[in-house]
């Protein structure tokens, strides 16, 4: 963490261990609303390319089953100059589904550990 209490507001270095072109990302927290399951967020800073990235995230249950869930995640980024508009989506397709998998690891590892 790098500035804030932990919530809307904070702002954290994260450290991207995916294999991209990036090593970190400074991010702040915009919206997390646990009673609709949205968190609002923007990459700020970091050794990548991206800039006024923002996104939106919701999570839901899948058929009302609790163990499955659909995760909707919108976002806006402008496309660096000296790139492509696919190389630029390439990144970021990259980066939310390595942060989606991250995710489920640490759902599934909460579900466990509350489970006994």
């Amino acid at each position: 963490m790098i500035s804030g209490d932990g919530g809307i507001g904070i702002v954290h270095e994260i450290h991207i261990i995916s294999g991209l072109p990036a090593a970190i990302s400074i991010e702040q927290l915009h919206i997390l609303d646990d009673n609709f399951h949205v968190v609002s967020f923007s990459i700020i800073g970091g050794d990548h390319r991206l800039s006024n990235y923002r996104s939106i995230m919701s999570h839901q249950e899948k058929n009302g089953e609790p163990e499955k869930t659909i995760v909707t995640e919108f976002f806006t980024v402008d496309v660096p100059i000296g790139t492509t508009k696919e190389d630029c989506l390439s990144f970021i397709y990259n980066l939310i589904k390595w942060n989606h998998e991250s995710l489920a690891q640490v759902s599934e590892r909460m579900v466990s550990t509350s489970l006994g």
